[in-house]
């Protein structure tokens, strides 16, 4: 690899500016901490999706038990209507 010095700001993510060029190269530092940080925002949308699937259910298990008991209210009073 060309020697290079740390770009400030930058270095954190494994950046380095060659002197001969000036051009800017990425170390396996910043390839790794690439990966990590689309793991965590994979594992973060994983959770997110997981917790909206769950409130979803409980909605609608909410919803329909509200249902079913409308349901059930509305056949009492036609059963008392009709009789």
């Amino acid at each position: 690899m060309a020697a290079g010095r740390p770009v400030f700001g930058l270095s954190i993510l494994g950046y380095r500016r060659n002197m001969a060029t000036g051009s800017m190269k990425r170390t396996r530092c910043a390839c790794r901490y690439k990966q990590l940080i689309l793991r965590e925002h994979h594992q973060c949308l994983k959770y997110s999706f997981k917790e909206l699937s769950e409130a979803v259910d409980s909605y609608a298990e909410s919803q329909i038990h509200e249902l079913l008991t409308l349901s059930r209210i509305l056949e009492d009073r036609v059963f008392t209507l009709e009789s």
